[in-house]
């Protein structure tokens, strides 16, 4: 998120583009995501080891997220792992 209002120009500025001096900040919230990831897998399953997967976003600029699901036969609803 970049902003430039006089309101957040009093907070801490996150990350300052060096080439450009251009700041961003960006809110405790997306700060403790990108920290503290949950719900991650460090390595793809096997085929055999979901039900579906999708995938959404942009390999252009990075932003890609796959989500892979495992489905309960009996009540057809997303199991927890």
């Amino acid at each position: 998120m970049k902003t430039k209002t006089k309101k957040n120009k009093k907070r801490d500025v996150n990350v300052v583009n060096s080439k450009t001096g251009e700041t961003w900040y960006y809110s405790d919230t997306v700060k403790d995501h990108f920290f503290h990831p949950q719900n991650i897998l460090l390595k793809e399953p096997k085929v055999n080891e979901y039900d579906a997967d999708g995938m959404v976003g942009s390999p252009a600029c990075g932003d890609m997220m796959r989500m892979w699901i495992i489905v309960d036969s009996k009540t057809e609803r997303v199991k927890k792992l």
